[in-house]
């Protein structure tokens, strides 16, 4: 697990800054000889359109071309509820096109149709269960201002909804595929 998120005591977020620096980490990784066949990138953040020319961008280029055999990137497509084709604003990273990606949406639990906020289109790869997933998460928020926006109960485990549940049984499978 590569952790990408800054706490500075009152917001927990990741910049463009932290995600690069993990990418380059995991490229470092995949380039020393671990065997790192494909990774989950369950973030998001809209941007405008056309950004593969970005930092960003070419940081999750890099390290999806790392190592001979390279590493596939499964990327959240956002919670927009949004047809990704016909709108202007894309969430990335799912939405950057690049070689070695595939952007997740979410379906229903019984994995039958795609979910109500899930984003569709030409954009959105493939769906996977993104519904009512059962998760681990913190027993205690790290501060006031963000706890509802982290999963958080004293059990350790609690129900959500999202692409970023639905991603990584897509970068699961991929691992098992590629090993």
């Amino acid at each position: 697990t590569v952790g990408v998120f800054s706490f500075d005591g009152a917001d927990t977020s990741a910049t463009d800054v932290d995600i690069i620096g993990g990418l380059n980490y995991v490229a470092e990784l995949k380039n020393s000889g671990v065997n790192i066949r494909a990774a989950n990138m369950s973030i998001e953040s809209s941007r405008p359109q056309n950004v593969d020319v970005t930092p960003f961008a070419e940081a999750l280029k890099a390290a999806s071309e790392a190592g001979t055999n390279g590493i596939l990137f499964c990327l959240a497509a956002g919670n927009d509820e949004i047809n990704l084709d016909l709108s202007e604003k894309k969430v990335y990273p799912g939405a950057f096109r690049l070689p070695n990606t595939l952007t997740v949406g979410a379906s229903t639990s019984a994995d039958k149709s795609i979910y109500n906020y899930s984003p569709m289109g030409l954009w959105v790869d493939v769906a996977a269960p993104g519904y009512e997933v059962f998760s681990t998460c913190r027993i205690q928020p790290l501060s006031e201002y963000t706890e509802k926006y982290q999963l958080v109960d004293a059990s350790g485990y609690k129900y959500s909804n999202g692409t970023s549940m639905a991603t990584p049984y897509v970068t699961g499978a991929a691992a098992l595929l590629a090993s």
